[in-house]
């Protein structure tokens, strides 16, 4: 009961799962990345409608790719009715346009 994990938690301290794994020698890195991108989902999941196209027509790629992995549906439209997709096409983003077709943005979008 004693004994630390590599972050510096007992048995005791940890969830079940997260004991399962440790016991089973299971990365405990992997187990942080997981519970971080939970959080993630959480966080885009309240984001407003057309977040991700605000984003992609700001140019902010950081953004755009956390709203990605975060779950953000890329072919979501804006009160304007614009995608993603059309908002970094508009701007000549080609980093933006491949991230979100990476994501299945729909390039036919009307």
């Amino acid at each position: 009961l004693h004994s630390k994990n590599s972050q510096g938690k007992t048995p005791v301290q940890l969830t079940n799962s997260e004991y399962l794994r440790w016991e089973t020698g299971e990365d405990v890195e992997e187990i942080a990345a997981e519970k971080e991108k939970k959080e993630l989902r959480k966080a885009v999941a309240k984001t407003p409608k057309g977040a991700l196209a605000a984003a992609a027509k700001k140019k902010d790629l950081e953004k755009v790719l956390k709203l990605l992995e975060g779950g953000a549906d890329p072919n979501e439209k804006n009160a304007k009715g614009s995608v993603p997709l059309m908002d970094a096409a508009w701007n000549r983003s080609t980093d933006i346009a491949d991230a979100l077709i990476k994501c299945k943005a729909d390039v036919n979008v009307q």
